[in-house]
């Protein structure tokens, strides 16, 4: 997730030990990186993680709404299953 260069940047500020300090810098430094690089990254990484885990969430649900929906004999259920009936007929075309 780049940052917008229009963006105002906002300051963090948090307390820890001296160790996990020590520890950061020395990643920082083996990465070529300044600690609030090292930093930055760290929380995008996070963002960017849990974004992924909300997709997939999502996606789980709608696959479970899907495969509950083909077991039901509804015209919505007809429809998917003609989907997927076209969609694997053309699949060797496709590749």
């Amino acid at each position: 997730m780049p940052r917008m260069q229009n963006q105002k940047e906002e300051s963090i500020t948090f307390r820890i030990d001296g160790e996990t300090k020590n520890a950061l810098a020395r990643l920082a430094r083996k990465d070529r990186k300044s600690l609030g690089a090292l930093m930055r990254g760290l929380a995008l990484e996070k963002i960017e993680q849990d974004r992924r885990r909300r997709f997939e969430e999502e996606a789980a649900r709608q696959a479970r709404e899907a495969a509950a929906a083909s077991r039901v004999s509804s015209d919505e259920a007809a429809v998917m299953r003609e989907l997927e009936d076209d969609l694997s007929s053309f699949g060797d075309e496709w590749k």
